[in-house]
């Protein structure tokens, strides 16, 4: 095999090695987010987590969760979410 084609070869392998094992991730709706939910609401919450929320008044955000704060969950820049102002929340996770 000629030295130009094993080249390509060991890329098209590598790209394939980097691709495959990174993953699939999608967004999880978490249901029941307009109704105020006791503590446990966010159990599926935690901190780390990539979540990303659309607030009544507009607001969107994607961010990783620093802290559940009661009824806020609190991003990494400290600014607070309140579950009952939420229109929609979602969840990273691997599928």
């Amino acid at each position: 095999m000629p030295i130009a084609a094993k080249r390509h070869l060991m890329q098209f392998v590598a790209v394939a090695i980097v691709v495959g094992a990174t993953g699939c991730t999608s967004m999880r709706r978490v249901p029941n987010v307009q109704v105020p939910a006791p503590p446990q609401g966010y159990s599926h919450i935690k901190p780390g987590d990539e979540v990303y929320v659309e607030m009544a008044d507009g607001r969107r955000g994607r961010f990783k969760v620093q802290s559940i704060d009661g009824e806020a969950i609190v991003a990494r820049d400290g600014e607070q979410y309140r579950r009952a102002e939420m229109h929609q929340l979602k969840r990273k996770q691997f599928s």
